[in-house]
Formats: C-alpha cells, structure tokens, sequence
C-alpha cells in the first residue's frame, strides 16, 4: 500500500507541485521585477519542463532553483529595494 502512495506522490504530484511553486514564482518575477528577469526565465522553462514526461531530469534543475531563489531571499535587502 505505501509503495503505491510514495509512487504517485514522488513520481506524479512532486514535480507537478514544483512546476506550480516555481512557475508561479516565475511569473511573479517577470511582472514586478522583484527578482532577477533571467531567473525568471529560466524558472518558466524549468516549469515547464516539469509538466513533460521527462519531468525527472528537470527535478535536479527545479532543486538548483529553489536553492537560487533562497539565497536571493536570504541576501535581500529588507529596505525595500530589490535584487533585480
């Protein structure tokens, strides 16, 4: 039972959940400017790749991703300035 719960999730739910995380992102990044336009590129592609059936390649490149965008949070100034 649990072997057909972890492959529904780690093989069909975890990527698709990344693809709305870092699409979202994405999209938020190149309206407002907020973060950087070229990380927001490459997070729309990244999405997208993750909704194809080769998903697990880009499941390396959404965590790279994720830890770009963390340490872009992490380094913002909180004045009210962005990273952009």
């Amino acid at each position: 039972m649990f072997s057909d719960i972890s492959g529904i999730i780690g093989g069909g739910a975890f990527p698709m959940v990344l693809a709305v995380l870092i699409g979202a992102s994405s999209i938020l990044a190149l309206r407002t400017g907020v973060w950087p336009t070229w990380l927001g590129w490459a997070g729309v592609v990244i999405a997208i790749g993750s909704l194809t059936p080769v998903s697990y390649i880009f499941i390396a490149f959404d965590l790279v991703w994720v830890l770009l965008m963390s340490i872009l949070i992490y380094r913002w100034d909180r004045a009210g300035e962005s990273v952009a």
